[in-house]
């Protein structure tokens, strides 16, 4: 049945959802509560969360420890829909369909999201050509901005990041491109607003530009995803880096 107002003698039947949110790095595994995140719950067969009434429906966010719990709801079936992640930028979660059936029952449902990522792609383009220029040998650092926990102004974090390459684990704080111009980091970056520097420019090109900035969010709209061989998705942020000769 999916209807509203089943009684239970003279009484409706009345039900809790409960959400308990947790995010992790996706490196670690590590859990950690997932603060002020925004869930609406609402009746499905009514369609939209808009179209329902009282006790068919309802908006939670998260506390300290990441749980939210909706006021008494009717009987029925209903669709849990994430509108913000909160305090972290976590991959939100897809619609899941959750159901009420014992009267004062809490239905409780533990989700756990990794932080949203990108790969940072740098691709060198020509100032007078504005086409990619396919030469190796350029080479930029990566700044993430932070705010210091001393003076609480804005100041730059150099971004390092390691690979194994079978023998040992090598550290990189340079990324130099290859034959095609470009450069992708070793590992996706975190949320944030980075700040690129060419420290080299390529055989035959001067560096005319301090450094560029560029954001990554799951909230912009400036990445792309692709499918690898494993079936494993990954995001890419692709950015243009112009110099003159």
């Amino acid at each position: 049945e999916n209807i509203a107002t089943k009684e239970f003698g003279n009484n409706p039947i009345l039900g809790k959802v409960a959400i308990q949110k947790y995010y992790s790095d996706g490196d670690t595994g590590e859990l950690a509560p997932e603060i002020n995140a925004i869930f609406q719950v609402y009746l499905t067969s009514k369609g939209s969360y808009d179209a329902c009434g009282e006790y068919e429906k309802a908006t939670i966010k998260t506390d300290t420890n990441g749980y939210a719990i909706t006021p008494d709801l009717y009987y029925g079936k209903y669709t849990v829909h994430q509108v913000d992640s909160g305090d972290v930028d976590a991959i939100e979660v897809k619609d899941f369909p959750v159901e009420i059936t014992e009267n004062g029952k809490v239905y409780t449902y533990p989700l756990n999201n990794t932080l949203f990522k990108a790969y940072l792609r740098i691709l060198k383009l020509d100032g007078k050509t504005e086409k990619q220029v396919l030469k190796a040998g350029t080479t930029y650092q990566i700044y993430k901005l932070v705010t210091d926990k001393e003076t609480g102004k804005e100041a730059e974090e150099l971004v390092e990041q390691s690979y194994s390459n079978g023998n040992k684990v090598v550290k990189v704080n340079q990324f130099v491109s290859d034959e095609s111009g470009e450069i992708m980091t070793v590992k996706p970056l975190r949320s944030a607003t980075y700040r690129i520097y060419e420290t080299k420019a390529a055989t035959g090109l001067h560096i005319s530009t301090n450094y560029i900035e560029v954001t990554i969010n799951s909230k912009a709209d400036n990445y792309e995803s692709y499918v690898d061989e494993d079936g494993n998705t990954h995001l890419i942020v692709k950015v243009f880096y112009t110099n003159d000769e």
